[in-house]
């Protein structure tokens, strides 16, 4: 069985100022350092860590949440609810 890791992580910022930069391919870029390529709309596709996570928007909610199917991390949510 492969090994679960669990990581919990606090941003002193706001849930809006986080969802901008999940859907902004610059602002995601820049806070992570490896460069992505994302749609902020419905249907949309992304892709971000050198290919490691890909997929398609499913859901967004503006500022508070985003749903997406990744080929890689198939249904994780990228941002929680506010």
């Amino acid at each position: 069985m492969t090994p679960v890791i669990q990581q919990t992580v606090r941003f002193r910022t706001t849930p809006r100022t986080l969802f901008a930069m999940y859907l902004d391919s610059k602002k995601h870029s820049k806070s992570t350092g490896m460069s992505a390529r994302i749609s902020g709309e419905v249907g949309g596709r992304f892709r971000a860590f050198k290919g490691m996570l890909e997929g398609k928007n499913l859901l967004i909610v503006p500022g508070r949440q985003s749903f997406s199917f990744g080929a890689r991390h198939i249904g994780r949510k990228r941002i929680g609810r506010s």
